[in-house]
């Protein structure tokens, strides 16, 4: 960064104020999907995160939020959305694809770039468990809209942890309703046909993004290595952060501001870069 972009961003920091919170509503094909735009007051467009959601998640989980409030601390921008589906954003949940998902993510990045308030050049995307992929996804489609990924617990494996309990009984019911029942979401045969189609490593292989990977190393959804392989992957490209004692969702208070406290870094970081 130059002296002058310093200085601008410094006096973000400075001049951020109250934050300003703007309700989204955005379409997304045929779903309207809600959100939150979370920056601070300043005398210019400044860098945003956006976060999306694992499956069966929302934007309103303590994670996203906590991350949103350190970001704003910084004098940095985030956005939180639920995919369709998921949250106050239409859809139904049986319905859920990676490539919807995809599409959501898409939309929510074009209203970002349209944003007066916001960068476009330091407009960055994360996404937790599922969330992963479809970052990827996106990344893949459009890489130079994108100036970094953020991705927390990575599920890239997800056909295998969503299909293990489908044997006996639960198999059965399955292959006759095409739905299967996770904690009261009820996903449906498209999406466990999206993850099996999808291989995020071979995609992972086609792109080179700079990234910042996080992971709980006692997560019991995700396995830890996903991350682990991504970093081997992208090499240089990528930073890895293992987060002793984590789960999935870092419910620990102590794992949840160690990410918070990882992202803002590699934020300031990348900004400082520029």
């Amino acid at each position: 960064m130059n002296a002058l972009s310093q200085a601008a961003y410094l006096l973000i920091i400075a001049l951020k104020g109250e934050a300003v919170r703007e309700h989204l509503e955005l379409l997304s094909g045929d779903h309207q999907l809600i959100g939150e735009l979370y920056r601070p007051q300043t005398q210019g467009p400044c860098p945003c995160l956006i976060l999306g959601h694992g499956l069966t998640g929302n934007r309103n989980e303590r994670l996203l939020v906590t991350i949103s409030q350190t970001l704003y601390d910084i004098g940095i921008s985030s956005l939180r959305f639920d995919f369709n589906g998921h949250g106050e954003s239409s859809g139904a949940a049986q319905n859920v694809t990676l490539r919807s998902e995809t599409a959501d993510l898409a939309a929510v990045l074009a209203f970002a770039k349209a944003h007066p308030g916001l960068d476009s050049a330091q407009l960055f995307v994360s996404g937790h468990s599922m969330g992963s992929l479809v970052a990827l996804m996106t990344y893949a489609q459009q890489p130079q809209a994108i100036a970094g990924l953020v991705l927390i617990s990575s599920a890239f494996t997800i056909f295998h942890e969503l299909t293990a309990p489908l044997t006996g009984s639960n198999l059965t019911s399955f292959l006759s309703k095409g739905v299967m029942d996770l904690g009261g979401f009820q996903i449906g045969r498209e999406l466990i046909e999206d993850c099996a189609a999808l291989d995020g490593f071979a995609l992972a292989r086609q792109v080179t993004p700079h990234a910042l990977l996080i992971h709980g190393q006692n997560d019991q959804d995700s396995p830890p290595y996903n991350s682990v392989q991504l970093k081997y992957i992208w090499k240089e490209h990528a930073q890895l952060k293992l987060i002793p004692g984590a789960d999935h969702c870092y419910t620990n208070t102590d794992a949840n501001l160690q990410v918070c406290q990882e992202i803002s870094h590699y934020m300031e970081r990348c900004i400082a870069a520029e």
